[in-house]
């Protein structure tokens, strides 16, 4: 699986949370493959349980944990 590019500088939250984004849903299958288990709903809205995961992965692999998505998570989680 691979994730989309991000196409911005960073994507955010209250940026996407009412838009269904192809690069926000290939996160939450990406985290949800690596929980081993469906924890966020892979429907591409930006939701504040998908930032919260995202810190989590960010913190755990070096990254700023801005729960944020930006080219260096999705390179992250395309690894």
């Amino acid at each position: 699986m691979s994730i989309p590019p991000v196409g911005y500088s960073v994507l955010t939250p209250e940026a996407e949370a009412c838009t269904s984004n192809p690069t926000v849903q290939g996160v939450q299958q990406a985290l949800n493959q690596l929980a081993g288990q469906s924890l966020l709903a892979e429907d591409g809205s930006f939701d504040s349980r998908t930032s919260e995961m995202l810190r989590t992965f960010q913190g755990l692999h070096g990254l700023p944990p801005t729960g944020a998505i930006d080219q260096a998570t999705v390179d992250a989680l395309n690894r």
